[in-house]
């Protein structure tokens, strides 16, 4: 068929394709770091640290952070490293 694309054309087209979502992905994470962002707390750890979700679903590592999950708080973006963001939780204004 002429409208058929060659397998190995395919293939290429999509490795291109799931480089550039990837260099987008790692591009966006990179512009979190120095926000603020509102997260809640998980009930999960990821190597010791607890994980919080912002506001914006992006996971957060909160390491050397004691704080229990289900707790909304703001965090700071530290940096990111291996596709995961690591952050820290900000004093809570009363």
């Amino acid at each position: 068929r002429r409208d058929h694309v060659n397998g190995r054309i395919a293939q290429e087209r999509g490795r291109e394709i799931r480089a550039v979502v990837e260099a987008k992905r790692r591009e966006f994470l990179e512009a979190q770091v120095g926000n603020n962002l509102s997260a809640v707390t998980l009930d999960e750890t990821d190597d010791g640290a607890r994980v919080a979700l912002s506001s914006n679903y992006l996971k957060i590592l909160l390491p050397e952070s004691n704080v229990p999950p289900n707790l909304l708080l703001d965090v700071r973006v530290g940096r990111v490293h291996e596709g995961l963001l690591y952050g820290f939780t900000l004093p809570q204004v009363a």
